[in-house]
């Protein structure tokens, strides 16, 4: 390591000179510690709440019918029985820790 900052300092000093090929790299220092790092995070609040009212442009709404399980919308809208855990994980606030549909809920259907 201190035999390539060698070879940088006298490339540099070839290249500026020796005064301002040294000052160039001794610019290059991290900020004072006692400065605090500062960030902001911004994010769209529709997808804080999973359980608002409007699904996604990428989700659709099924009103499930009597006798529909998730295995059967899971064939149906991803053409593989499996998929009802997409299902319902996608509805925690709806199906809570039940596994049983009732006529009416409306549950999302995430697009794959």
């Amino acid at each position: 390591m201190q035999a390539q900052l060698a070879a940088v300092m006298a490339r540099s000093s070839e290249d500026f000179g020796s005064a301002s090929g040294a000052s160039l790299l001794q610019q290059a220092k991290f900020p004072a510690a006692e400065a605090s790092p500062t960030a902001e995070l911004r994010t769209n609040p529709a997808r804080l709440n999973p359980a608002s009212s409007t699904p996604s442009a990428k989700e659709r709404v099924h009103v499930v019918r009597a006798g529909e399980t998730l295995e059967q919308l899971a064939r149906h809208y991803f053409n593989d029985p499996e998929y009802w855990r997409v299902i319902r994980a996608a509805n925690p606030a709806i199906l809570g820790d039940g596994w049983t549909l009732e006529p009416g809920m409306r549950l999302r259907i995430p697009t794959p």
